[in-house]
């Protein structure tokens, strides 16, 4: 394990775009977006106001002085936020400066982890991890657990979807429709059996 910070050789153009959760040392809690300000990174919605937590130093940044923790949330780079009311499996919640995996959605309510649940007003935003459909022709298993194929035809790929229980088989589906399973993970045939 190393003890250098995960913001350590970063540049303040570099956090930009970060989501992230301070704790100053008399227990005051900022969480917000990283922005660059002329070399400092600093907590704000666009503009240069806003709260200070990384200042240039030489040849790096320096975290304030009255800075006790200082957290990576998400990344835009990684994450894409989304309405709560589109959250499904395999998204993401952040609820008190912590993203959580969705693992089920019932009504109002969130579940992550085994069955953890998390009513939607504790939600301060949603996520979606950003992935792009595989373009080369194959098999392919959905978060779900789905299996879809991407066939190669004359004039264009095309998807089949198979559900996890197999009840439902054989559909065509658009790439909208198939970028509901991201992420996809390749499926390997050993002796028949899909891996």
């Amino acid at each position: 394990m190393s003890d250098r910070e995960w913001y350590e050789g970063l540049t303040a153009e570099e956090l930009e775009g970060k989501h992230v959760l301070v704790t100053y040392d008399e227990g005051c809690v900022v969480s917000g977006r990283m922005v660059e300000c002329n070399g400092d990174a600093v907590i704000a919605d666009g503009s240069c106001d806003g709260v200070g937590v990384l200042w240039r130093d030489g040849d790096g940044l320096k975290l304030d002085k009255g800075v006790r923790d200082f957290r990576l949330v998400w990344d835009e780079r990684d994450w894409e936020q989304i309405r709560t009311e589109d959250v499904s499996k395999a998204d993401a919640i952040v609820v008190n400066g912590r993203l959580l995996r969705v693992t089920r959605v019932v009504h109002d309510v969130f579940l992550v982890g085994d069955c953890d649940p998390v009513p939607v007003f504790f939600v301060s935003c949603a996520v979606r991890r950003r992935h792009e459909l595989p373009i080369k022709p194959g098999a392919y298993r959905g978060i779900d657990g789905a299996l879809l194929v991407r066939v190669a035809t004359r004039n264009r790929n095309r998807w089949t979807y198979t559900s996890a229980d197999f009840t439902e088989s054989g559909s065509f589906i658009d790439e909208e429709v198939a970028r509901r399973y991201l992420p996809l993970t390749p499926v390997h045939f050993v002796d028949g059996r899909a891996e």
